[in-house]
């Protein structure tokens, strides 16, 4: 594990998660009989779940629980190419002067990361 703890790490995987699998707190409270002001809770850092909620949750999000409880720095493979996929979706609805600009963007933000 990095140097963030689970208790500062989970809440920022569960996030993430959330946002790839475009789920909405309330999707986990339906479709996991989970309580809103608990996953609100989980979300905003002011507890963390037991194990058998995190098994609950990797499987819901079909990832391994290690996922959910270390922080990553770096995305998976799986985690890159669905996130390629997307992009290559968005893509598609943009127009070459739209790609330009986003393109000259992109390279503008590498150079600052590098």
């Amino acid at each position: 594990m990095s140097d963030k703890s689970f208790r500062e790490a989970f809440p920022e995987r569960l996030k993430y998660y959330l946002d790839m699998r475009e789920k909405t707190r309330q999707d986990l409270v339906r479709d996991l009989g989970l309580k809103y002001t608990t996953v609100c809770d989980w979300v905003n850092g002011r507890s963390v779940p037991r194990m058998d909620k995190v098994e609950l949750l990797a499987n819901y999000f079909q990832c391994e629980k290690s996922e959910l409880l270390e922080f990553k720095d770096t995305a998976t493979e799986d985690e890159l190419s669905a996130a390629r996929e997307e992009l290559s979706a968005i893509l598609s609805d943009f127009s070459e002067a739209e790609i330009a600009v986003l393109l000259a963007s992109l390279k503008s933000v590498r150079g600052k990361v590098q």
